[in-house]
C-alpha cells in the first residue's frame, strides 16, 4: 500500500512537471513571437539642425551705444559623438513566416553637443514592414529589410555648460536665453534598414532615420523677426549599428 501511495505521487508529480513545464514554454514562445529587440549604436552618425531664432545683443555698457539692440539670425546644429540606443519592434500582424508589420520605438542617448548645451535624446516612433531575415522569429531568410514612417520627439542639448548665447533684456534688465524652446522638436520622419546575419550567425541591421519639418524663423517674443521672415529646415538624421538579441 505505501509504495502504490509512493508511485502515484511520483507519477502526478512527473505528469504536473510536463505539464507546468509545457505551459511555460508556451508562455515563453507566445512573447517571443511578438517582441523582437536589440541594442543599437553610432559613431558620428547622429546629426542635424534645429529651427532658427533671432538673437538681440547689445555693445558694452557704459558705451555711447549702448541702448543700441540689432537683431542677428542663427541656428543651432547639433551631433552626437557617440550614441546608444535600445530598438524594440512590437509585432502587430504577420505575414506567413517572411513578413510583418510592427510598432517601433528606439529611445536613443546621444554623447555629444548642441550649442553651449551637451547630450541629444530622440524618441522614434514608427509603424514598420520588415521581410526577410528579423521580421519574425519563424523567417528562416538570411537577408531582409525594414521601413517605416513615423514621428520623432528630439531634445537636444539636455544639459547646459555655459551661457555663451545668453542675451540681454532691457525691459526685466537680465539675460535671457531660447534653451527650452530651441532645443525641443517633433517631426515626421522615416527609417530604412538593411538585416543580415554575421559569419558568427548573429542578425544585425544597417538603420538610417531622417527626420525634417519647416518652421518660422523666430524671436523672443515668438513672433518673425524684421530682418528674416524665412523659414528653416529642421532636420535630424542617424545612422546606426544594431545587433538583434537572441536571433
Amino acid at each position: 500500500m505505501h509504495q502504490m501511495l509512493n508511485r502515484m505521487l511520483v507519477g502526478s508529480f512527473m505528469i504536473l512537471t510536463v505539464f507546468v513545464s509545457q505551459n511555460v514554454n508556451a508562455t515563453k514562445k507566445k512573447q517571443n513571437t511578438s517582441y523582437i529587440k536589440g541594442f543599437g549604436w553610432s559613431v558620428m552618425g547622429d546629426f542635424g539642425q534645429n529651427q532658427k531664432y533671432a538673437a538681440y545683443n547689445i555693445r558694452y555698457p557704459y558705451s555711447s551705444s549702448s541702448d543700441t539692440m540689432y537683431e542677428q539670425v542663427r541656428r543651432a546644429t547639433g551631433y552626437s559623438v557617440l550614441s546608444f540606443g535600445f530598438n524594440n519592434h512590437f509585432i502587430l500582424r504577420q505575414f506567413g513566416r517572411d513578413q510583418s508589420v510592427s510598432l517601433n520605438v528606439y529611445p536613443v542617448l546621444g554623447l555629444g553637443l548642441t550649442r553651449s548645451r551637451i547630450l541629444n535624446i530622440t524618441l522614434p516612433l514608427f509603424i514598420n514592414y520588415s521581410a526577410g531575415a528579423v521580421a519574425t522569429y519563424g523567417t528562416k531568410k538570411e537577408l531582409g529589410y525594414t521601413i517605416g514612417i513615423g514621428a520623432e520627439f528630439i531634445k537636444a542639448g539636455l544639459i547646459g555648460i555655459s551661457e555663451n548665447y545668453r542675451i540681454y533684456d532691457f525691459e526685466d534688465y537680465q539675460y535671457i536665453g531660447y534653451s527650452k524652446k530651441l532645443t525641443n522638436l517633433i517631426h515626421p520622419a522615416i527609417n530604412l534598414g538593411i538585416r543580415y546575419y554575421t559569419r558568427g550567425g548573429h542578425a544585425q541591421e544597417l538603420n538610417l532615420k531622417y527626420g525634417m519639418t519647416i518652421t518660422n524663423t523666430y524671436d523672443k517674443y515668438s513672433q518673425l523677426p524684421a530682418l528674416d521672415q524665412k523659414a528653416s529646415v529642421n532636420y535630424w538624421c542617424r545612422l546606426s549599428y544594431i545587433h538583434y538579441i537572441r536571433f
